[in-house]
């Protein structure tokens, strides 16, 4: 299952550009609720 870990590796390496791109409209909870959804999606495509 290399291809699914890949696309979440990039995904996650793309976050802290877009944060950075515009700080103010992303908060910390939303980065957190966005990464949990990225997490949960992860495991969907696991199971």
């Amino acid at each position: 299952m290399p291809g699914p870990a890949q696309r979440a590796v990039r995904s996650r390496a793309r976050k802290p550009v877009a944060c950075k791109q515009r700080p103010l409209t992303l908060s910390k909870l939303g980065v957190r609720d966005r990464t949990r959804a990225v997490l949960k999606a992860f495991e969907l495509q696991l199971v």
